[in-house]
């Protein structure tokens, strides 16, 4: 289960909990309103999870295709960019649409930087290196 502690109030709030499945990769958003996990079922589906905490019932999915090879946050909290099994995707909160550069390498463990460009890992031929990409 995830549950949150209010330190001032001293009351401990579960925000999800499962029996069926494995939680992974807690990461809160840049104003730290909005969490997002990754879920894995007694099948191996994986799934991101987000929840906002002003509305904690109403939740987000994102169904993966492959495994979930990292996931981080834009500056701004308004996209969530994660590698599904190498490829990099980006969920967008607003209507915006942001566009990554194309790579035939696998792109892991993505990390948004403040001066918003993205570093991950590409992994080609068997050897990775960091990139840096500019999402347009």
């Amino acid at each position: 289960s995830i549950s949150v502690m209010d330190a001032q109030m001293h009351a401990l709030q579960t925000l999800v909990s499962v029996q069926h499945a494995t939680l992974h990769s807690l990461t809160w958003s840049p104003d730290n309103r909005t969490l997002a996990y990754e879920q894995v079922d007694e099948q191996g589906k994986t799934t991101i999870h987000i929840i906002d905490l002003t509305t904690p019932q109403h939740q987000t999915s994102i169904p993966l295709t492959h495994n979930l090879s990292g996931l981080n946050w834009s500056p701004d909290g308004r996209a969530l960019i994660y590698s599904d099994g190498g490829t990099l995707l980006v969920h967008m909160f607003q209507a915006t649409t942001i566009t990554l550069p194309t790579s035939h390498a696998q792109q892991v463990s993505p990390f948004w930087l403040k001066d918003g460009r993205i570093v991950c890992l590409q992994i080609e031929n068997g050897a990775g290196k960091l990139a840096f990409l500019l999402p347009q």
